[in-house]
């Protein structure tokens, strides 16, 4: 029996990831698994969260089954749910339990290309993955009736997206609206949405399992990696590393080693001259 093709999901707060995911996995408000999301400033995806396994069958009749994780949402101003600082913590805690890999990289995010989304590819894609994984690009909040339909919008727009390895473009619309009529007209550009972005990851997300931090050395660098890229986005000095205890601690708790010996380690990596 094929092993699930496991989908790594992330994006910037509030663009939309968490209502892609619920409708990938089948769920509506009223079910069990259901991810809340919301309209408001502050986003509502507190922890990374992983669904249970589903099935999808193509229009050949050839099936595959697909476990998504949804990411914490990142680029919250402090005021916000949870700052950066405190969600890239999360996520690497996170992904230091998550042995089995992933297969494929969905990165979401809205039609109009701001600094994020070159930040968040680089922290997913470059630093993350080490370009192992492959990765598609979901652009939300399209109107599905509008003039660019779904299938056109990523035609006409691709060529803004030449810096980037994305092995294919998905337009969509998972929005949800208390008002009947409306959602009438959401469900429907969801049921579209849902079925090309799953079109997408049987297409591109079959190759082999890539486990993103296999080794203690790894989380170390790759943690280094990541926030020293959000420094940089924020502009603060590459050096400014301030969170050597909470990586230290999370390679006490993964791997049983000594306090000391977690500080020694997160010590030279940090500062490899000084070994």
């Amino acid at each position: 029996m094929a092993e699930p093709i496991r989908v790594l999901v992330f994006g910037k707060t509030g663009c939309g990831k968490t209502s892609m995911c619920n409708t990938l996995a089948n769920l509506a408000p009223e079910d069990d698994g259901y991810q809340r999301v919301a309209a408001s400033a502050k986003g509502v995806t507190f922890e990374c969260h992983t669904y249970k396994q589903f099935s999808y069958s193509n229009d050949k009749g050839k099936s595959i089954d697909v476990i998504i994780t949804d990411t914490i949402g990142l680029h919250e101003h402090n005021q916000g749910t949870v700052p950066d600082k405190e969600a890239i913590k999360r996520l690497l805690e996170f992904l230091a339990e998550s042995t089995k890999g992933y297969n494929l990289f969905i990165h979401v995010d809205e039609p109009r290309i701001m600094n994020t989304q070159k930040h968040n590819y680089d922290m997913f894609y470059e630093i993350l993955g080490q370009r192992k994984i492959p990765i598609i690009l979901v652009v939300t909040k399209i109107d599905g009736d509008a003039e660019v339909t779904f299938q056109e919008w990523p035609k006409e727009n691709k060529h803004y997206y030449i810096e980037f390895n994305y092995k294919e473009i998905v337009g969509a619309c998972f929005a949800r609206s208390p008002k009947p009529d409306l959602e009438n007209l959401y469900k429907k550009d969801r049921e579209k949405s849902k079925k090309l972005v799953l079109q997408a990851i049987f297409e591109h997300g079959q190759g082999e399992t890539v486990n993103v931090v296999p080794n203690m050395h790894t989380l170390v660098r790759t943690s280094i990696n990541l926030w020293n890229k959000f420094l940089e986005f924020v502009g603060v000095e590459k050096n400014f590393i301030i969170w050597n205890e909470p990586l230290a601690q999370m390679l006490q708790e993964k791997w049983g080693i000594s306090k000391q010996e977690a500080r020694e380690r997160v010590n030279n990596m940090m500062n490899p001259s000084k070994k």
